[in-house]
């Protein structure tokens, strides 16, 4: 499980710093190298970068989010999101959850945009048990849990600042096969460098 962890986060960030970034060279060897030139659709785009906190969603309680935008074409971007999730249920008992998605993004208008992606959200999950008896050691208990998860919604997000997003986001998990129908709600921020 660790090395699928591992893996996975590491071709997330992959993806992210070889298509995050937008340069032309010239043709002419002697130009210097310059930033892409947009279209004239580039009051209608939106920012590479949001951090969002997402209650529910594809992290079943909430979850801090960072999504990038490494694709940029007309009215269609793909993104890459990252999140984290810390639950402190009881004194020893400790539950981490990390959704991590790709996610199309198709632009409505100059706001309104229409999402929807699939990914992985890993949940590991640490249980310390008491024993009452005394001759019988305390125990450790962990599990790790992987599920498929997806994203349909809408999301609200300007040139700069504020974001809002909205969407079903249901949860397969792979461990004792359940469909979980949710949804969930994000507000952040979002910028763009």
């Amino acid at each position: 499980m660790k090395k699928i962890i591992t893996i996975s986060f590491t071709l997330f960030f992959f993806i992210i710093i070889v298509f995050g970034q937008e340069t032309v060279i010239s043709s002419d060897s002697t130009k210097q190298i310059t930033p892409a030139k947009k279209d004239t659709l580039e009051n209608a785009r939106i920012p590479n970068n949001s951090i969002y906190l997402e209650l529910f969603g594809n992290s079943v309680f909430y979850s801090l989010n960072y999504e990038r935008i490494f694709i940029n074409k007309n009215k269609f971007y793909l993104s890459g999101r990252i999140g984290a999730c810390y639950l402190p249920v009881k004194i020893d008992d400790k539950r981490f959850v990390f959704p991590l998605l790709i996610n199309g993004i198709l632009h409505y208008n100059k706001r309104l945009h229409f999402e929807f992606g699939i990914g992985v959200t890993f949940f590991s999950l640490r249980e310390f048990n008491y024993n009452y008896y005394p001759s019988s050691p305390n125990y450790v208990f962990y599990e790790n849990m992987l599920a498929i998860v997806a994203n349909i919604g809408l999301r609200y997000q300007g040139q700069k600042g504020f974001l809002f997003r909205l969407g079903f986001t249901p949860l397969y998990s792979i461990k004792g096969p359940r469909l979980l129908p949710w949804g969930g709600i994000s507000f952040g921020y979002s910028f763009l460098k």
